[in-house]
């Protein structure tokens, strides 16, 4: 029976762990580009439409993201490199998931009181809660970037050595 070298096993892990971040921060930097762009039509029904739309996105996969970072790769990380930096790095950016939940928490109850477009008295507030939002989620992401995918692509370099074939458990 044919058994991977555990080396190519983590390495295929780490290599999952980025594609994953760095295509969720894609989508994020894209559904973020949708809200900017809705905002820009917040007064009329389909830009108003595309903000709530948006705003459920936020609402539905900030949480799994969250929950693969803090329950999968953070403690994956720190246990595999005991850096005392990088764990610290790492409960900051689990702080940094709490507070980011709250606006999302505070951007959903300014919005879901308005099955259309919101009166031209709520509109200031709530296009500057969604751009502070906005702002918040690309700096996190940022700081996360440059926290992971070094630790990441140290890990499971995209042109990883070979293994050699002696290394192979047959």
């Amino acid at each position: 029976m044919f058994m991977p070298h555990p080396r190519a096993t983590e390495l295929g892990r780490a290599r999952d762990a980025l594609r994953e971040l760095e295509q969720e921060h894609e989508d994020l930097q894209r559904w973020l580009g949708f809200l900017v762009a809705a905002l820009d039509s917040v007064d009329q029904p389909d830009g108003w439409a595309r903000v709530r739309i948006v705003e459920l996105f936020l609402s539905q996969s900030l949480p799994r993201h969250f929950a693969f970072e803090e329950q999968v790769l953070f403690p994956a990380l720190i246990e595999r490199l005991a850096d005392v930096g990088l764990a610290r790095a790492l409960s900051d950016l689990v702080g940094e998931h709490r507070s980011l939940m709250a606006e999302v928490k505070a951007f959903t109850a300014m919005t879901e009181d308005y099955d259309g477009p919101p009166p031209p008295p709520r509109r200031p507030a709530i296009v500057g809660q969604a751009m502070a939002l906005r702002q918040a989620l690309l700096d996190h992401a940022r700081r996360e970037e440059e926290i992971l995918l070094p630790v990441l692509r140290m890990a499971a370099p995209i042109e990883a050595e070979p293994l050699p074939f002696e290394a192979l458990a047959w």
